[in-house]
């Protein structure tokens, strides 16, 4: 596993692939040494998000849940606003 430049910074070499897609979710398949949201400082900016909107998936703003960046796994993402409310709740009530 190669050094981040900055302590808990995304790795360059971390990776991630689309599992699904349709019109409200985005699945995808998150390699460690990854990020899921940005952290604080520019050096922290490098995330699974911010990898999504260059890869023209600019609709996905925000994770109704992550995993840390060291935990590779799979998450599930809203493409609009209906569809991320709806995970934000599932994954609050556990369902």
């Amino acid at each position: 596993l190669a050094v981040a430049p900055v302590a808990g910074a995304s790795l360059p070499t971390a990776t991630w692939r689309a599992l699904h897609v349709d019109g409200a979710l985005l699945v995808v398949d998150k390699g460690a040494g990854l990020l899921t949201v940005p952290g604080i400082g520019e050096a922290k900016a490098d995330c699974l998000l911010s990898r999504l909107a260059d890869a023209g998936h600019p609709e996905v703003g925000h994770a109704a849940h992550r995993l840390d960046r060291d935990t590779s796994g799979v998450l599930a993402l809203g493409r609009t606003p209906a569809a991320h409310r709806s995970l934000c709740v599932q994954f609050q009530e556990r369902r």
